[in-house]
């Protein structure tokens, strides 16, 4: 945990507790004492109460005796209900209990046999009367009866709590004590002071991912103002998840702090947001569990809460943002929580396993399905899923989206991944790496110009966007780049993507050396598809129609639409335009053009250079051409290449091209490669063992 600095609301509060207005006491030495138990480390608090009670030697001997220990019991019961110090009377009380316990502890004893009552009024203070019937059995102080009560009623509250639960659960005298300072000063309940106190409490209670804090007092007479400060917290909840998550620097270690209230009971939910961990991963998705696992799970997590399925219907309400749990009757149980559902949300799955202190490990292969099975145009689901983890998952993912970030689209209303291609053995590696994932539901269509179409289910959609594939038009998301899960890789998850890339947007050629290529389109203005995702038209009207008057016109189709008209204007031409001098319009117009060209890079390719440049291939850019499509649209196309053939020979040995033609020309280069350089073959391993 980290430390943190109290709020200045909580320490005024804390350190300038309000005045109590005490009863006249019947002793001197309840003048001298004035509650010094308030203060001070326990053996000092005894030292000094002793001196000022012990006022005859009789005194003093049945202090040494009986009263040392009838004072622990004393402080031990007050410690379990602090909140009756609070009352105007306590310090006579206080003393008197005292002397009770004292003089019982004595009596037993048979130290008290010969002593008359007004020999222990002169020895305590305490009156003859009272005396003689705390010695009959008659009466009692006020303040042991009061506590006698007081512990009857929590030990019958301990014992309706499920034993699980009491791993959870705050002591509630430690709950009163924290918030205290806020009760005595209502002007100082603001969210910053609340937060401090509930951070104060969480530490107490990090032991597990679920905290519990009973806001509501097990006696009657207990401290009612508690439900105030539920109402508070409440009212404020947002501020103060918000402050409690910049105090405990939780976004650092990829956590999150939320917490909920039900029946005045504050729930505190420390959990994962770990990209790796799969119920981040496939937290809005139904996960299909055994029905008698999915039942067992529900029950424990019930009675390590200590509460029903409406309440935990509740807490699955405030503290998952699915809004799948969200009903018309706020009271309500979710369906999921059912015996006739047979799913949960990995969210709530998240939540069960949290609340249970169970891993993923412990419950991931009674998952036997992920999203239902339905048509393909809806979606589809995964059935017998796989969850790899470590560097397993590290290349599948790398693998997945540099397919993705390719050839592959993400519905934006359905999610359904569609993946075009022409080699069949192609699309047959491509569905095998989705079967890594699970049995995943996919068709396969023939397309024109012998074009196949891979349909593969909305959820392994869903989990791309997750991890950092766009849906819709990738192009037009402005700050689109590559996934940080691969940015900050190992260098074997860059391997895995740069050997992806090039079977799918990258090149192989020969030029003066053979080179790998890297090819992206970078949008500037978005046309007439309605995607605009806060996208900044960057093209004038003038600009589009000089790269109309300037471009060579050409006729496309893609995939299955309809043919259209483009015109490309070759980035040279356009530079040899911005020099001219004839027209000064049209020069002003190009050079603006490439101004803003050259100010709007493809951040896509540029990462994908820096990800090379870190496994020590180096590479160069340049920009091939500026295109005006008829809808409006006008995109450059950027492109990287390998610098030099040991570059080329590098990204070869670390990244061979997975499939396809490419595979089989880079081979057979490799191997003349090898052949004109033998001495590259001897120092091989040893050249690329530091990177592997």
């Amino acid at each position: 945990m980290v430390p943190t600095t109290p709020s200045e609301e909580y320490k005024t509060a804390t350190t300038n507790p309000p005045t109590e207005n005490h009863m006249p006491s019947t002793t001197a030495t309840l003048l001298s004492t004035q509650f010094l138990l308030k203060t001070g480390k326990p053996i000092k608090k005894w030292t000094r109460l002793r001196h000022d009670l012990a006022t005859t030697p009789e005194a003093e001997h049945l202090l040494d005796n009986y009263g040392h220990t009838a004072w622990q019991t004393l402080e031990h019961n007050l410690h379990r209900h602090p909140y009756l110090q609070t009352r105007t009377t306590f310090d006579h009380a206080y003393i008197n209990t005292l002397w009770h316990r004292t003089l019982t502890a004595a009596r037993h004893d048979r130290h008290l046999t010969n002593k008359t009552y007004k020999e222990l009024e002169t020895i305590t203070g305490i009156p003859a009367g009272r005396i003689r019937d705390w010695h009959l059995g008659e009466k009692e102080p006020h303040l042991e009866r009061t506590l006698r009560i007081h512990e009857n009623a929590r030990q019958q509250w301990e014992n309706e709590l499920q034993n699980e639960a009491k791993d959870h659960i705050l002591d509630p005298s430690l709950v009163y004590t924290t918030f205290k300072p806020l009760l005595d000063h209502p002007d100082h309940q603001t969210p910053q002071a609340l937060t401090t106190a509930i951070e104060t409490l969480y530490h107490h209670g990090d032991t597990t991912r679920l905290t519990i804090v009973e806001l509501k007092p097990y006696h009657k007479t207990g401290p009612q103002p508690l439900r105030t400060i539920a109402h508070t917290i409440t009212k404020h909840q947002p501020q103060i998840t918000n402050l409690l998550n910049q105090h405990l620097n939780l976004a650092e270690t990829q956590e999150e702090l939320c917490f909920a209230i039900d029946h005045d009971i504050l729930y505190i939910w420390r959990k994962t947001t770990h990209p790796d961990h799969w119920l981040n991963t496939y937290k809005d998705e139904l996960l299909y569990l055994k029905p008698k696992i999915k039942e067992d799970l529900i029950t424990t997590a019930q009675r390590h809460l200590n509460v029903n399925t409406q309440q935990l219907g509740q807490l699955l309400t405030q503290l998952t943002d699915h809004k799948g749990h969200r009903t018309y009757n706020p009271r309500a149980t979710p369906y999921e929580l059912t015996h006739s559902s047979p799913s949960l949300h990995g969210n709530t799955l998240h939540l069960l396993l949290d609340a249970t202190n169970q891993s993923f490990d412990a419950i991931k292969t009674h998952i036997i399905q992920i999203g239902r099975i339905v048509n393909h145009e809806k979606g589809g689901g995964i059935q017998n899923p796989q969850f790899p983890i470590g560097e397993k998952l590290d290349e599948i993912r790398a693998q997945l989206i540099a397919i993705a970030l390719s050839d592959c689209h993400i519905n934006k209303n359905t999610h359904v991944l569609t993946y075009h291609e022409k080699d069949k053995d192609r699309i047959e590696y491509v569905r095998t790496l989705f079967r890594k994932l699970g049995e995943t539901d996919y068709k396969t269509e023939e397309l024109k110009g012998k074009r196949k179409r891979l349909t593969i289910t909305a959820v392994v959609g869903r989990l791309l966007e997750n991890w950092g594939v766009p849906k819709g038009d990738k192009h037009l998301h402005p700050n689109f780049r590559l996934p940080q899960s691969i940015r900050d890789g190992t260098n074997a998850t860059k391997c895995a993507y740069l050997q992806e890339i090039i079977p799918e947007e990258g090149y192989f050629v020969k030029r003066a050396h053979h080179q790998f290529g890297i090819k992206r389109a970078q949008i500037l203005t978005s046309g007439d598809k309605g995607e605009n995702h806060g996208f900044l038209q960057k093209v004038t009207p003038d600009e589009k129609a000089f790269i109309q008057k300037y471009g060579r016109e050409q006729i496309f189709q893609i995939r299955d639409d309809k043919p259209r008209r483009v015109f490309i204007l070759v980035w040279g031409k356009l530079k040899h335009l911005a020099k001219r001098t004839k027209d000064n319009h049209e020069v002003q117009i190009a050079q603006h053009l490439v101004k803003t060209i050259q100010e709007n890079k493809c951040k896509l390719l540029e990462d994908e250079i820096q990800l090379a440049s870190s496994l020590g291939i180096s590479m160069y850019k340049l920009i091939k051409q500026i295109q005006f499509y008829e809808s409006g649209r006008v995109s450059t196309i950027w492109e990287a290449y390998t610098r030099t053939k040991k570059d080329t020979y590098k990204w070869s040995q670390l990244a061979l091209p997975s499939t396809g033609i490419k595979r089989k020309a880079v081979e057979k280069w490799i191997a003349q490669y090898q052949l004109e350089s033998p001495k590259h073959k001897k120092n091989k391993k040893r050249e690329f063992s530091k990177l592997l």
